[in-house]
């Protein structure tokens, strides 16, 4: 359906100019002043924002007031395509007429009942209850909800339509306006940027002067701006981030009148909607003030990721059907459920803008649930430069969907049909080719961004040391996943980690997540060793779900000496060997090996040692004897016991005392007995 402007101004299917005589009261406002710019709304036209413009520059407010469907407001449409109640009669000059609640009021000049407000200097609430524009004085079934804030020269604007109508019927979808602006008859020429390479300083068009029923235009850059024909063009822009549709025109003189005059420009940023009979639905568009060349910019500042990156989380995310419906709102959490039980059934994406080489795979997460006779071959059709080159059989991919009632990751290798290049302007994705009773699918997303797990060591690499230093590593999903995905780690018997599982949802998946590794402290004299950790990943989404992930390899060194080890296992053992290796603190055995030490007290003869003790398969047992012949252990602690000072100990070694009391024997020796059990 054309969305025809919500004033009495013009009939445009019928051809004819119609003059309303009706001029409106004047009315209770509020506004927001941040000292740059000043809006304010009209709340006796449900809150719809009735000027804005520079503080203390009242005269150059850019709205045009002239009735209850003009300002800057929120407007809906919706079947049947004559909305026409019990005891209700559309007012002839808006006949036929569909669902279309106005926050401003109706054609008749009655304004929409405001509920409630506030405003604390910084957010401009309001809330109200619309009436039928095309009906007399007829509350709409739904309520309408507004949050205004200010920043800079630039009015940021939230919507929500709150739906509760008696109708349950599932209308087909219908442009809907993401926000109606209506400017001020000074302002007369309409800029945007139409190209194919939105964001890279293009030249801008303007588009003619179009009236009603208005000229359809892709906005490629997000934004439309009113300005005046002179100087810097200072006017206002409307910017919705990532919506290439738009509408707009300008109707009557652009030489004379005020704001509440009959002649008006329009824009309104499009977007094809369902629109459910309970549907909660939210909106945000900016209107910005200054100079055509800073409209441009702030615009392009605010840039959208425009390649098609689409998840159906209680959403359609603007995909709409055409020979189709889904089941209806609320939307279900994780998928569309798309009947298809008609032929030919299609949804279809909203319009876009994006390179085919940059894109060169596109990702389809789906169930299928048809019968069994139904084929389930799916095709994908692409429109071209916006609309230059229409979607054909020869602009498609067609491919085989598994129906199992399971969902499986489908990937479009679009980079190997001749005919996807230049720019994407919209999309189209055919479930099947002809359905039959009962028959439906459910679609998760559809993205340009394969599904992956991306792993980093710290420093490049993963090193620990048994009983010593730990390391990092990070895991990160490379895409935007449907469903929580849960990635595991499993060490082998060498290493141990921390987490023992990573979770990652829709909302942290892009933030990397920590591993510590640890060497198992063992008692094996295994040298510089490794150690692996391998990765498994577990989710509802089949992208997800046992993809392959990249095992981390961690280098470890060891705790545990060996006498081999030592002498880099070419050397035989020799007592003299053994001796340098087991006390003395020696590193290789070329290295320096400091002497045992002998002590005397009144009571107590010592001997002190730097003792190996990173090998288990030695030992250095403290021995005493009275006549060099007998030996015996030392009776308390024949291992010695550590020093006070461990000064010159290496690492694997420790400083030990090995004593015996005096007081009994007139004479007495002390040794070290150094045992190896290497085999």
């Amino acid at each position: 359906m054309i969305v025809r402007p919500k004033s009495s101004l013009i009939i445009p299917f019928l051809g004819f100019v119609f003059v309303s005589s009706t001029t409106q009261a004047p009315a209770a406002t509020s506004s927001l002043d941040n000292g740059t710019v000043r809006i304010t709304v009209d709340l006796d036209q449900g809150g719809g924002i009735v000027a804005f413009h520079p503080t203390g520059q009242t005269n150059n407010s850019v709205i045009n007031t002239y009735d209850r469907g003009r300002n800057c407001q929120q407007s809906y449409y919706s079947g049947p395509s004559q909305f026409l109640p019990a005891g209700t009669t559309q007012n002839p000059n808006w006949n036929p007429w569909p669902w279309n609640p106005v926050q401003g009021g109706d054609c008749y000049n009655n304004g929409s009942g405001t509920i409630s407000w506030s405003n604390n200097g910084t957010t401009l609430y309001v809330k109200c209850r619309p009436k039928q524009w095309a009906l007399q004085n007829y509350d709409a079934d739904c309520i309408f909800e507004q949050w205004i804030t200010l920043n800079g020269s630039v009015a940021t604007v939230q919507n929500r339509l709150i739906n509760g109508r008696s109708d349950t019927t599932q209308y087909q979808a219908m442009d809907q306006e993401l926000g109606a602006l209506y400017t001020w008859r000074a302002l007369s020429q309409l800029w945007t940027y139409t190209g194919t390479q939105p964001f890279t300083g293009g030249a801008l068009t303007q588009i003619p002067k179009t009236a009603p029923p208005w000229a359809y235009f892709r906005a490629t850059e997000g934004w439309a701006a009113y300005t005046a024909s002179s100087g810097s063009k200072w006017g206002v822009g409307i910017l919705v981030r990532g919506n290439c549709s738009f509408i707009g025109g300008f109707s009557g003189s652009t030489t004379s009148g005020t704001q509440s005059s009959v002649n008006t420009g329009y824009i309104a940023p499009l977007r094809r909607e369902v629109i459910d009979h309970n549907i909660v639905h939210d909106f945000t568009y900016q209107l910005i003030l200054g100079n055509l060349a800073d409209i441009r910019n702030y615009a392009v500042g605010q840039q959208a990721n425009l390649k098609p990156n689409f998840f159906f989380r209680g959403t359609r995310a603007g995909w709409t059907y055409r020979v189709a419906s889904d089941s209806g709102y609320p939307i279900p959490e994780d998928h569309l459920r798309v009947n298809v039980d008609t032929g030919d059934p299609q949804m279809w994406g909203p319009e876009c803008s994006f390179q085919a080489a940059e894109v060169p795979k596109l990702y389809i997460r789906a169930a299928v649930y048809c019968s069994a006779g139904t084929p389930t071959t799916a095709q994908l059709f692409w429109e071209k430069e916006n609309g230059a080159s229409a979607m054909s059989e020869a602009q498609s991919y067609s491919l085989p969907l598994i129906n199992d009632g399971q969902y499986h990751l489908y990937t479009l290798d679009l980079s190997k049909n001749a005919s996807w290049t230049g720019q994407i302007s919209q999309l189209r994705f055919d479930p099947v080719y002809n359905g039959t009773t009962g028959d439906y699918v459910k679609v998760s997303a559809i993205t340009s961004t394969a599904p992956g797990v991306t792993i980093s060591q710290s420093g490049g690499s993963t090193v620990v040391t048994e009983g010593g230093a730990t390391d990092t590593y990070t895991v990160v999903l490379t895409g935007e996943p449907t469903a929580n995905v849960t990635i595991t780690p499993s060490p082998d018997s060498q290493l141990t980690v921390s987490p023992p599982s990573l979770t990652f949802t829709i909302s942290n998946w892009s933030t990397p997540q920590t591993v510590t590794v640890t060497a198992v402290n063992d008692a094996l004299a295994e040298g510089t060793h490794s150690g692996t950790i391998t990765h498994a990943a577990a989710s509802t989404d089949p992208g997800y779900n046992g993809i392959a992930i990249a095992a981390v390899t961690a280098t470890i060194t060891d705790d545990v000496s060996s006498f081999n080890e030592w002498t880099g296992g070419e050397v035989p053992m020799t007592p003299g060997l053994l001796t340098k290796y087991a006390v003395g603190g020696a590193a290789s055995p070329a290295g320096f090996s400091e002497q045992s030490a002998a002590g005397f007290s009144d009571a107590n003869f010592a001997l002190t040692a730097i003792v190996r003790t990173n090998d288990p398969l030695l030992t250095v047992v403290g021995q005493s004897s009275t006549d060099l012949i007998t030996w015996t252990d030392l009776v308390n602690n024949p291992s010695g016991t550590p020093s006070s000072s461990q000064a010159g100990a290496p690492s694997g070694c420790e400083r030990r005392d090995f004593s015996i009391s005096t007081d009994t024997e007139p004479k007495i020796f002390l040794r070290l007995e150094i045992t190896d059990s290497s085999p």
